[in-house]
């Protein structure tokens, strides 16, 4: 079983190399956690997504919200316009929200929320750079 895992970790190492040597931009993945204290907060209020190679201009972002809270929560992404551009479904305590969306550099700060109601005025909120 050992060895099946390490040539597994082996080929997605390959493989992300093999994107970078296209030119192609690895698909990032960013996490959070609802605030277990039941408040209207994510752990982090500043996601970061560095696109990679350098020069890559957008790339494919996911935010992983794992809700630790008794309030259903969940995670969306909004562009610099503050329009929801992509959404993850509601959880409940012990579920993850997950949100994917292709987010261009250089078109100013992207933000990610909680879109149950009431939830994103009350402090479910952040801001999400893409460099």
């Amino acid at each position: 079983m050992k060895p099946l895992l390490a040539a597994a970790s082996v080929a997605a190492v390959a493989l992300a190399a093999v994107a970078v040597a296209l030119g192609r931009a690895t698909p990032l993945k960013l996490k959070l956690t609802a605030n277990p204290n039941n408040k209207l907060a994510y752990d982090k209020g500043l996601l970061r997504a560095v696109l990679r190679p350098a020069g890559t201009k957008s790339g494919k972002v996911t935010i992983v919200m794992k809700n630790r809270s008794s309030l259903p929560h969940n995670v969306a992404i909004k562009s610099p316009k503050g329009k929801i551009i992509a959404k993850g479904k509601v959880v409940r305590k012990g579920g993850t929200s997950t949100v994917t969306a292709v987010l261009k550099k250089g078109v100013g700060f992207y933000s990610f929320v909680c879109t149950v109601p009431g939830h994103e005025a009350g402090g479910m909120r952040g801001i999400l750079g893409v460099d």
